[in-house]
């Protein structure tokens, strides 16, 4: 864990390294742990446009409706960056489209 309280999986996810995401996995890394600023694993995933990753932390049960310390979801951070892909996905998977942050901003605005 760095001075951000990113875990070993926060940074395997948003670095796309899938193969050791699913190792962190399946030795008991916490799948929803936060950093200081509230992203999980699949908040950074979805953010960097890391779709693979995407996959494989919501068949495993990642929450796709987290929210950071802003009220940001996987879906909003996929739509701040243009991961169409990442986007269409969560969606497809039944993420909430309408979900707001802090600002009132949703992933369709």
């Amino acid at each position: 864990m760095n001075a951000e309280k990113n875990t070993p999986l926060i940074i395997a996810s948003q670095n796309n390294r899938l193969e050791l995401v699913k190792y962190l996995i399946s030795v008991g890394a916490d799948k929803e742990a936060k950093n200081n600023y509230g992203n999980t694993p699949l908040i950074c995933a979805s953010f960097s446009g890391n779709l693979e990753v995407v996959k494989y932390l919501i068949s495993v049960g990642a929450d796709k409706e987290a929210e950071d310390n802003y009220e940001n979801t996987p879906l909003l951070f996929a739509s701040l960056n243009g991961n169409l892909e990442v986007i269409k996905y969560l969606i497809s998977v039944g993420a909430d489209k309408e979900a707001k942050d802090k600002t009132g901003g949703t992933p369709l605005i």
